[in-house]
Order: C-alpha cells, then structure tokens, then sequence
C-alpha cells in the first residue's frame, strides 16, 4: 500500500459518485455527493442579494469543496489503515511449549504496547516493537540470539488469551 493518495484515485471516486444539484430560496446552491460507498457529502453556496445568484458558479463552488472533503477523507481512511498496521501489539499470551529458561510453561505473558516482560524482569523485544501475532510467533520461535531479537525463547506452542 502506497503512503499517499492520488488525483487519479480522487477523479475516479469522483466519476462513480451521484450528484444532486437544487436551487434553494432563489440564491442558494445545494449540492449533495453520494460517494460510491454510500456516504453523503452536502455543501451550499449562496449570495446575499438574489440579483448575483450564478447557479453554475455555486455548482462549481460547490464541488469543489466537496472534492476537497473526499482529500481529506481519503487521507483519513489512509492514516487510519497506516496506524492499524503498524500500531504496537497489545494482547495477553500463554506459554505451552517451551526449550527457553525466561518463559514458564502456563504462564500468562501481557504484551502491552509491543513489549513484554520476561522471567527475569526484562523487557522484549529490545531494539524492535511487536506488531501484530505473526511478528510475535516469528519473536518466540527464534532459536538463538540475533541482532534482530536478543533474546532465545524458543516458544514451540503459546496461545492468545481472550478476555
């Protein structure tokens, strides 16, 4: 997934949006945008005296704050799948099988924020932050000391537990 989000991506959600366009009090522009997921944008234009009322100026007017919404909208909907893959683990484990001196067998490990604590105090991973239960699985199953870990658990089986 790209970091950004592109003019071609804004235009294409653009062009599979509907539009309703009203004429309100004699000098108000309505548009309504229904994006192509169902959700519904409205912006308005208007003048004070109806004497200037431009219809297409305020249709104009409008999209183009609407199609400023969709940016920020789709930034939004990015960041927030950025932060959901990379935001810290955060769950509790029990050890089942294990080679390792630092974990016990039927012990309930908390992994708070990425880390945890093992048998002798210390906090792990040192250098890294676990993600999500594959980066985890991987972490427990290392079988020597790395650069990547510093740390030997050797975990044959743990499970999640569910609260």
């Amino acid at each position: 997934m790209a970091n950004k989000i592109t003019k071609e991506q804004i235009d294409e959600i653009v062009k599979n949006s509907k539009f309703d366009v009203k004429k309100v009090f004699g000098k108000c522009t309505v548009v309504s945008m229904q994006l192509p997921n169902g959700f519904v944008l409205v912006e308005s234009s208007a003048c004070v005296d109806p004497n200037n009322f431009d219809f297409a100026l305020g249709q104009q007017i409008c999209k183009e704050r609407l199609i400023n919404r969709v940016w920020e909208l789709e930034g939004y909907r990015l960041q927030s799948e950025l932060y959901e893959k990379n935001k810290p683990l955060n769950c509790k484990i029990c050890i089942v099988e294990t080679k390792s001196i630092g974990l016990t067998v039927g012990k309930i490990y908390e992994i708070e924020n990425g880390y945890f604590k093992a048998d002798d105090g210390c906090e792990y991973p040192i250098n890294s932050q676990l993600h999500n239960e594959d980066e985890l699985r991987e972490y427990l199953s290392a079988h020597k000391n790395d650069n990547k870990y510093y740390f030997s658990a050797d975990v044959t089986k743990f499970v999640v537990v569910k609260e």
